[in-house]
């Protein structure tokens, strides 16, 4: 069995703190460098790009932060069939496994995290501490369900009162 260290919320950055602030600061510049995102269409192995919507900073409405390519109806339904056929596949999988998958998204979350709330200021002009919290957030979600699986497939004895035979179980969503 996988043994993980205690849930602990992630602590936001400290943005009274210079050095801090300046490695925010070169983060949105090199974001602001990089141009925009290109987000695809991805369903499976198969990506497709596009600019049929753009996102732009809200504070500087010229500036381009995303171009996305657009679903079509096939993309939807080769989609629901992914996720249907892969839903059989995550729920045969044991606790530990799927919580590992959980564990290096929280852990990608982190190594990225500036990356991440930069997008969240250009794309939505939130202010660094509150995209900084969303990010930490996130973290906290992986992490905390992440444990919870393990937990839950580790079992729980439920009270049996006399002349009841009462029974619990889980299955696996997303």
């Amino acid at each position: 069995m996988t043994t993980l260290s205690p849930f602990a919320n992630e602590p936001v950055l400290e943005l009274r703190r210079a050095p801090v602030r300046a490695g925010l600061a070169d983060t949105l510049r090199e974001h602001d460098a990089r141009g925009p995102l290109d987000v695809p269409v991805w369903v499976g192995q198969d990506t497709r790009t596009g600019d049929a919507l753009i996102s732009t900073d809200p504070g500087a409405p010229d500036r381009v932060v995303a171009r996305a390519a657009a679903a079509s109806e096939a993309d939807v339904d080769a989609a629901l069939e992914a996720a249907r056929s892969g839903h059989r596949d995550w729920g045969r999988r044991p606790a530990e496994e799927r919580a590992a998958v959980l564990i290096r998204a929280a852990a990608w979350l982190r190594e990225h995290r500036l990356e991440v709330a930069a997008l969240e200021v250009r794309e939505c002009a939130k202010p660094w501490p509150e995209a900084d919290a969303d990010v930490c957030e996130a973290i906290d979600f992986l992490e905390y369900y992440a444990r919870g699986a393990i937990e839950i497939e580790a079992g729980s004895e439920l009270l049996q009162v006399p002349g009841e035979r009462n029974t619990l179980s889980y299955r696996p969503r997303g």
